[in-house]
């Protein structure tokens, strides 16, 4: 099999069970000495592009396969964008029953009553008079709302909740069940494990220079759930250039994170684009909408220039702090540069093209990237939403 059967090349969707407690550092390898800090943080969009396609190459001893994952590179970030490469279209936490957990959008607010969170509101844009408003807003307009003590903490929020918020609806109308958002120490909690400094030119431990390494051991499964899930994981999708994957169904152990410690990777082919519940929801709410946005799935490379999305530049955006990936040339033996990420849950708001709802703008721009140059390797993969 070439293709789908609507003429598309496959789309994959990766269940990872971690087996052992994982580390997420800068990506560049944990025993590279004392030369950069050794931070906690969540895997790039980097490292799940190269796990996913270091899995799929082992299924595959007589060489590269070209026809799945398309020409082989010397710098998966350096490509020619004329040839077809395989693409991560995105990826988020899965609990041990199959829910997805997103980023909380950052346009949507939670205040926390009693040790609960509880919704407060939608931020939607707001013109700024330049005359008379002191801002140092890059966007024509601001998010406006009433001050609150908002719950500033990392929130992961349901597949229900997140299809709920892109559609605009106002979150009185959102009562948020304990099911459906949690803290990210519920998925794992950390184990802070000591080390020590090795000098990479002689190879020789350095005399009383300790270190702790952040490693995430993910919350296991209850009982009930364990026969299908060992813990909380990583769910991703990935689109291959035409071929389909030779035995795509057979679970197999992989590695992931700093030390390449153990997962188990389950691949399946699905016939639609991921999240087609969510699109199909917010389709319907087109009508009678201010305005589209877009949510970011996965972190996105900091842009030199203005955010356009069908040809309608950003009016004013919901953008936490700045991230930062690495990566590890493994040709070079040498660490990449680091990318200025914009981090997942960031929401930039657009006026509809001519003024007038469109829902092709959300069916067309369905899981595409704002950061072209790196799209494939799935940086800034979006989900289109509504504002009103």
């Amino acid at each position: 099999m070439a293709e789908t059967d609507s003429g598309h090349p496959p789309v994959y969707s990766i269940d990872i069970d971690p087996i052992d407690p994982l580390i997420f550092g800068d990506n560049r390898m944990v025993r590279a000495g004392y030369d950069h800090l050794i931070l906690d943080q969540d895997p790039s969009p980097l490292l799940i592009h190269g796990v996913l396609g270091q899995w799929i190459l082992e299924r595959y001893p007589s060489g590269w396969p070209d026809a799945v994952l398309g020409p082989r590179e010397a710098d998966i970030l350096k490509v020619d964008r004329t040839k077809k490469h395989a693409e991560l279209l995105g990826y988020c936490y899965r609990d041990c029953k199959g829910g997805f957990w997103f980023s909380k959008p950052l346009h949507f607010r939670c205040t926390e009553v009693k040790e609960r969170l509880l919704p407060h509101d939608l931020l939607a844009p707001q013109r700024v008079d330049v005359v008379t408003t002191a801002s140092s807003c890059a966007f024509d307009r601001i998010l406006d709302g009433e001050t609150i003590e908002e719950y500033e903490q990392p929130v992961l929020v349901s597949q229900d909740v997140l299809k709920t918020v892109l559609q605009g609806i106002p979150p009185s109308k959102l009562p948020l069940q304990a099911h459906q958002v949690m803290s990210i120490d519920q998925v794992f909690r950390h184990e802070f494990r000591a080390g020590v400094v090795v000098d990479n030119t002689t190879g020789t431990v350095q005399e009383g220079m300790l270190f702790t390494r952040p490693y995430r051991r993910f919350a296991p499964a209850p009982i009930e759930h364990q026969n299908s899930r060992m813990a909380f994981g990583i769910a991703a999708w990935l689109r291959t250039v035409g071929g389909a994957i030779g035995d795509p169904a057979a679970s197999s152990q992989g590695r992931l994170g700093g030390e390449g410690r153990r997962a188990l990777f389950n691949f399946s082919a699905i016939h639609d684009l991921p999240f087609g519940n969510i699109r199909d929801g917010i389709l319907a709410k087109v009508s009678g909408s201010s305005g589209f946005l877009a949510y970011l799935l996965t972190p996105a490379v900091a842009p030199s220039g203005p955010i356009t999305i069908s040809g309608c530049q950003a009016v004013a955006a919901a953008i936490g702090k700045p991230v930062y990936a690495s990566g590890w040339n493994s040709l070079s033996g040498q660490p990449r540069p680091l990318q200025n990420l914009i981090p997942a849950g960031s929401v930039f708001f657009f006026d509809w093209p001519h003024k007038q709802p469109d829902p092709a703008v959300v069916a067309d721009n369905w899981l595409t990237s704002l950061s072209l140059e790196t799209a494939h390797v799935g940086f800034g993969r979006v989900l289109i939403g509504v504002w009103k």
